[in-house]
């Protein structure tokens, strides 16, 4: 099985055995997170308006990842809530309810 980076927030899988040394270079260079914070989403963005005739795209991350919240303000996005799951809304309801 390859290599793969796990974090809290990002997930780093080789395609292979012999990208895994370039796998441990590109997570600790700055470059590769400047890359994706700022290059990929101009590409997708570009893509989805330019190519694909969008009028608006919905980007979401997970809210504890403020890297990701960070660079998609310094686009900028507009901020639009947190997402939330319906058994996690409906258990905090019948909590405050006191059922």
């Amino acid at each position: 099985m390859a290599l793969v980076l796990s974090g809290s927030i990002v997930r780093l899988e080789a395609l292979a055995h012999e990208h895994e040394e370039g796998l441990w270079d590109a997570s600790r260079d700055e470059r590769t997170w400047r890359w994706m914070s700022i290059h990929q989403p101009q590409l997708m963005l570009e893509h989805a308006f330019e190519q694909l005739g969008c009028l608006r795209v919905e980007l979401k991350t997970d809210a504890g990842n403020e890297r990701s919240r960070s660079a998609m303000a310094a686009l900028p996005a507009q901020f639009e809530g947190v997402h939330r799951k319906w058994p996690d809304v409906r258990a905090n309801l019948l909590r405050r309810l006191g059922r």
